[in-house]
């Protein structure tokens, strides 16, 4: 830990600032195809065929007593092809910009961990695709998050 601490330390002095970097990281994602988006950095699955393993679960009924754990990065799979720049840079700059027990004002749902949902043996981002992209960005290898595990029902 100690190391990283240091290395992360040298390379704010040595490469440009730590947002310069992340911001430089963005930059070389593939565009998005919209104005202002670029390419989700993780494995996307077509929404639909997300929707139809999990329509009529009750996920974010489900999230309410869902654990927060570490989820690892490199298991996500993305529902959504592209993701807002603005959107990334800001959970980029601000990791811990949700406050806890925030709630997402159309649903209703808790949105302040993003939401992965376990299904067919699979992690899929239902909720926080913007914040897990900031964190594969940032280059951790998990994220905090509440876990709908539909296998384990």
């Amino acid at each position: 830990l100690a190391i990283m601490a240091a290395l992360t330390e040298w390379a704010k002095r040595n490469a440009g600032s730590y947002d310069e970097r992340l911001a430089t990281k963005v930059a070389m994602l593939p565009p998005g195809g919209s104005p202002g988006t670029v390419r989700h950095p993780f494995k996307v699955i077509p929404r639909e065929e997300y929707l139809a393993k999990v329509r009529g679960k009750g996920i974010y009924r489900l999230a309410e007593k869902a654990p927060i754990v570490d989820v690892p990065l490199d298991q996500l799979n993305g529902i959504q092809r592209t993701i807002n720049v603005e959107r990334l840079m800001a959970h980029l700059k601000d990791p811990n910009m949700i406050a806890k027990g925030q709630r997402a004002p159309g649903h209703g749902g808790l949105i302040d961990k993003p939401l992965i949902v376990k299904v067919g043996g699979q992690l899929f981002t239902h909720d926080g695709h913007h914040r897990t992209a900031a964190a594969k960005l940032r280059g951790l290898d998990t994220i905090k998050a509440r876990l709908v595990d539909l296998d384990g029902e």
